[in-house]
């Protein structure tokens, strides 16, 4: 006769045959699955730094100026509507990345100009010599840099000779967001 593991009371043990293995409490780890690792992801491998990353992979920003260019040739050849709307796509990625990357470099540009001159007046001021020491350090907030980014931006208009039409498509967006702001009566 088969018995059924069960309690006989509520506090009283459960009755089990001992020639049968109770399984919850045997866990079974089976080695043969290997876990895979990406080293990328991984704290063992290392810890990311953006500025090594960018030294050791700067060749890509190349490669990608050189895919835009070919990708632009084979637009105009292709004459498959499908084909032609998947190179655009491609050329608009391209064209955010290559943008993204110039304006990681802007930005850490401007960031060590601006922390080497925070350095440079700390040193005036204090009447010591330059030193690296962290007390000396000055962390640039992203509001200067944002600032700085605009100054250079109109600089660099106004020596193109563009500043006048950029400030006037500007102006007119601007109030085009505030006639859709104030609520209309009827």
């Amino acid at each position: 006769m088969d018995r059924k593991k069960q309690k006989t009371t509520r506090s009283g043990p459960i009755e089990a045959s001992s020639k049968k293995l109770d399984n919850r409490f045997y866990t079974i780890h089976d080695k043969s699955t290997k876990k895979f690792r990406d080293p990328r992801f991984d704290e063992q491998c290392g810890q990311f730094r953006p500025d090594k990353f960018e030294q050791n992979y700067h060749f890509l920003t190349d490669i990608r100026r050189k895919e835009l260019d070919d990708l632009r040739r084979r637009l105009k050849k292709a004459k498959n509507p499908e084909t032609k709307e998947k190179i655009r796509f491609l050329i608009q990625r391209t064209t955010n990345q290559i943008q993204a990357d110039e304006e990681r470099e802007q930005t850490k540009r401007i960031r060590q100009k601006l922390t080497k001159t925070e350095q440079v007046d700390h040193s005036e001021q204090t009447n010591e010599p330059k030193s690296d020491h962290s007390s000396n350090r000055k962390f640039v907030n992203k509001s200067e840099i944002k600032r700085t980014k605009l100054l250079e931006k109109y600089k660099q208009l106004k020596e193109s000779g563009g500043l006048q039409k950029y400030l006037e498509r500007k102006r007119k967006k601007l109030t085009a967001k505030d006639r859709k702001r104030i609520p209309t009566i009827e």
